[in-house]
């Protein structure tokens, strides 16, 4: 996987969303092999916090080990780092560095457009104060107009399901409170309206428990 490297630096590595980073700094050849082969050996271990488990990422991280041996050795720069999906060069300070979207199709990512990312005058990447950890900006990935347009037919959606099972529930009330409708036909109505309000109630739950919850439908849990 990692070939001869010309140079030797620093890289920041982290394998996933979740993980800690990993810093590589070496100083030979040597040292610099027996470090990315511990990366990979992490990476690849299942059990592991830094495991990946995306083929896609897993070779986006290969891609970028190979710009470790290219980079500079200027040591005010802010070094060489993998955030989990795309990888950023080396960035002098005071400037933003960019590299093109990650192909996530969830996401609806496009690979033309480009993600950002700060390098401080301090020659360090930019920490979010909320994770505490060195921060990536993917909103130029979106592509807005699609995303607009998918927000209002969920919003047209969840509108039509509320307003559908609000009727429901008040004819299901109307035949439990006049019992002088009862009959068979009747039964099977309230029956029938039962299950279209149970229908109705999942729609609405699956956008607020599934749809809404990016951590629920990027891992595909088995439930979901």
């Amino acid at each position: 996987l990692i070939h001869f490297y010309k140079r030797m630096g620093k890289m920041i590595i982290r394998a996933n969303l979740n993980s800690p980073e990993l810093i590589i700094s070496t100083n030979s050849v040597s040292e610099s092999l027996q470090a990315f082969e511990r990366v990979f050996h992490k990476v690849l271990d299942p059990d592991s916090v830094y495991h990946i488990q995306d083929k896609y990422f897993l070779e986006r991280l290969i891609e970028c080990t190979e710009k470790y041996r290219l980079q500079t050795e200027d040591e005010s720069y802010c070094p060489l780092i993998f955030d989990s999906w795309s990888c950023f060069e080396p960035t002098p300070p005071g400037s933003i560095q960019v590299t093109p979207c990650p192909a996530i199709a969830q996401l609806n990512y496009r690979m033309e457009y480009h993600a950002q990312k700060y390098c401080t005058d301090e020659g360090t990447w930019w920490t979010h104060p909320i994770s505490n950890k060195t921060w990536s900006n993917y909103t130029g990935c979106v592509d807005l107009p699609d995303l607009y347009f998918r927000q209002a037919m969920n919003s047209i959606n969840i509108a039509g399901l509320s307003v559908s099972l609000a009727f429901l529930l008040m004819a299901f009330t109307v035949f439990c409170v006049c019992r002088s409708l009862h009959c068979g036909r009747v039964t099977m109505h309230m029956n029938l309206l039962m299950s279209l309000s149970i229908n109705n109630i999942c729609w609405l739950l699956w956008y607020k428990l599934v749809l809404f919850d990016i951590s629920v439908w990027s891992s595909n849990l088995v439930w979901c």
